[in-house]
């Protein structure tokens, strides 16, 4: 069946980010306690930092288990919890996890092939999309309008705002259902063996996977999920329109 839509991963196929994930980590660290600090919130903010951290490492591995997404929201919720404070307030929430994102924020890239492909693709008439595992919606909404994906990704949706994980294929059901496109006339992007391109082939989509020689995971650890063997292989984002044309 003809190709009819692209869904694309976000990190490390549209994007790519400076610096290792121990320093980025260490600086959203310090920037969370800076921002606690001036808030007069009553208890220690390197005692609360920590404990975010612990929330929210614990928060992907369970994520990870179970393919339903634990926010970055809802471990900062524990940890107010944790450390006996009143429950806060959305805005107060949306702000604290704000000044923890910026830093990583500031170091994401966008690919400078990437809006040239997604142009590409859309005026030959493809639909095009993006689903992004993510622990924190507001941040995935952030970067995808900072770098004009939003004018191309119709939908641009992440695990945090929907509840599930790739490789669960009912991630992509609420794409699919848009486009009212069948699955095996769809083909899923990504650099991940063992979320995009087993998510793919677990709903029976096509898979091309961006094979950058990356695989870093959010947690600094790599994808070595050799047994998971995509349909196909690119190098560069650049080869995707010519080598659709070819599938």
């Amino acid at each position: 069946m003809k190709i009819c839509g692209v869904i694309f991963d976000l990190g490390f196929t549209l994007m790519d980010i400076r610096g290792t994930w121990p320093e980025i980590t260490a600086m959203c660290a310090r920037n969370l306690m800076a921002f606690l600090a001036q808030q007069n919130i009553g208890f220690d903010p390197e005692t609360f930092v920590a404990a975010f951290l612990r929330h929210r490492n614990a928060a992907l591995a369970q994520s990870t288990q179970a393919l339903r997404q634990v926010t970055a929201e809802d471990a900062m919720r524990l940890t107010f919890a944790e450390m006996g404070a009143p429950n806060p307030s959305q805005e107060f929430l949306e702000k604290t996890l704000d000044a923890f994102f910026a830093h990583e924020d500031s170091c994401w890239f966008a690919y400078p092939e990437a809006i040239p492909v997604l142009k590409t693709l859309t005026e030959k008439g493809l639909r095009v999309g993006m689903f992004s595992n993510a622990s924190d919606d507001r941040q995935i909404q952030r970067l995808v309008a900072r770098f004009g994906f939003d004018q191309w990704l119709a939908p641009a949706l992440n695990s945090a705002q929907t509840g599930i994980r790739k490789p669960d294929p009912q991630a992509f059901d609420q794409i699919l259902a848009a486009w009212e496109i069948p699955p095996e006339a769809v083909v899923m992007v990504g650099d991940s063996l063992d979320a995009d391109i087993l998510g793919a082939q677990n709903a029976g989509m096509h898979q091309i996977w961006l094979n950058t020689g990356q695989r870093v995971r959010i947690d600094g650890t790599f994808d070595n999920a050799t047994a998971i063997v995509p349909e196909h292989e690119i190098h560069h984002l650049r080869e995707l329109p010519a080598y659709l044309e070819r599938c």
